[in-house]
């Protein structure tokens, strides 16, 4: 068992910490997307609700991954971090995914308004 996971649903026991700490929910704006890690650190970006496409990104040398199969063939995907090494955002070809729907802390082009994200 790792991480209070039961054993048959932890297939990944030996699993790089930090990179299973870049997993679960992620925004592109107000879209809700999930990145998951599958065999061999590949990434996979999924929908949580609503359509969203499916892309499954393979690790390069130099820390990022890029996109195998689907909308983002080909695209690179990379962890952003703040000064403090914490993770600020994921850069998906120019496309910024946050831990928040537009996160006012996170590098978000064009930025977010004092008010924040307000629908309509």
């Amino acid at each position: 068992m790792s991480r209070g996971i039961p054993e048959p649903w932890w297939p990944f026991a030996d699993a790089d910490q930090e990179l299973l700490a870049q997993t679960g929910p992620w925004y592109w704006g107000a879209s809700a997307v999930a990145l998951h890690l599958r065999a061999g650190r590949v990434l996979e970006l999924t929908a949580l609700g609503g359509a969203a496409r499916t892309s499954r990104f393979r690790p390069e040398p130099d820390g990022t991954w890029t996109g195998l199969d689907g909308y983002c063939a080909g695209e690179p995907l990379r962890v952003v971090r703040r000064a403090d090494g914490a993770v600020d955002h994921l850069d998906r070809a120019g496309f910024v995914h946050t831990r928040t729907p537009y996160d006012p802390a996170a590098e978000v082009p064009d930025g977010v308004g004092a008010q924040g994200w307000r629908a309509g």
